[in-house]
């Protein structure tokens, strides 16, 4: 008979836990940082199911914790350092007569958190008569709504990974790594193309100062697969990476025209999104 309980805590209990035994350390590295990551954040704990091959007849588990995105930008550089100091706490943390072993953390931003912020959409409903051509359903108000988070899910995963490239580039090549890596020629046309656009609209902001920033979402895949080695690290399957970047631009590209996506779809967003990001940064 096996001397574990095999009872794992709540996820808000073991994260609360964590965060209270940050605070109460007087002296560790980055204590200020992870203070910071997991001020309002939450985690998950993920049960494998197998063995440990720590313990006897203990099982592993693997906990992903979701910071907001604004901190969690500040500091994915330095994940690779704290990491292992929040892996040490979760150990210090599970309680050894569950039987669970910590096999692994991640830390991804919470693409999912939802901010405060105006109903336009209620605003002008109140606005328009109720007899008005101009009427705003409760329906299309619900929609709206969905439709904004998926954009705004979209928006951060695109940014994070051009983030991503970005970093992994620089560090191979310095600021001008798109005339050392090797970028399809379609990929130049799309850059010079959407230079071009920009300068003939002045009014418009500008993308950024780097091609990278002129690259469109799918083309990034392209970047990646055509420099494989500098990234392979990273990401487990070069065919994984160029799948569930083309279902998100299936998805983006019913956004960008306004159309509405199924429950469905948004869930291939919400857990694709998750999935790319934890490999990213993991």
């Amino acid at each position: 008979m096996s001397e574990f309980t095999y009872e794992l805590p709540t996820d808000k209990d073991f994260y609360n836990g964590v965060k209270a035994m940050i605070n109460a350390m007087t002296i560790m590295l980055y204590k200020d940082e992870l203070c910071e990551l997991l001020d309002k954040g939450h985690c998950e704990i993920y049960n494998t199911g197998a063995f440990s091959h720590k313990r006897w007849d203990a099982t592993g588990v693997k906990i992903h914790f979701y910071v907001p995105m604004d901190v969690y930008s500040k500091y994915c550089f330095h994940l690779k350092d704290i990491q292992p100091i929040l892996l040490g706490i979760c150990n210090r943390i599970m309680p050894p007569s569950a039987g669970y072993d910590i096999l692994e953390i991640s830390i991804s931003p919470d693409v999912l958190t939802k901010k405060e912020k105006s109903d336009t959409l209620e605003e002008i409903k109140n606005i328009v008569p109720s007899n008005n051509y101009l009427n705003i359903s409760d329906d299309l108000v619900e929609k709206g709504k969905k439709m904004a988070n998926a954009y705004i899910t979209l928006y951060a995963l695109e940014n994070h990974i051009r983030n991503y490239i970005d970093m992994k580039l620089t560090e191979k090549f310095g600021d001008s790594y798109m005339d050392s890596i090797i970028t399809p020629k379609k990929v130049k046309n799309g850059i010079e193309t959407r230079k071009n656009q920009e300068q003939s609209k002045k009014w418009l902001p500008l993308r950024g100062d780097k091609d990278l920033y002129y690259v469109d979402f799918i083309e990034l895949a392209d970047i990646i697969t055509n420099n494989w080695d500098y990234f392979k690290d990273d990401i487990s399957d070069q065919e994984w990476i160029k799948v569930k970047m083309q279902e998100m631009y299936d998805i983006r590209c019913l956004i960008a025209h306004n159309s509405y996506i199924s429950d469905d779809n948004i869930q291939l967003l919400d857990l694709t999104t998750k999935q790319i990001i934890t490999q990213l940064y993991s």
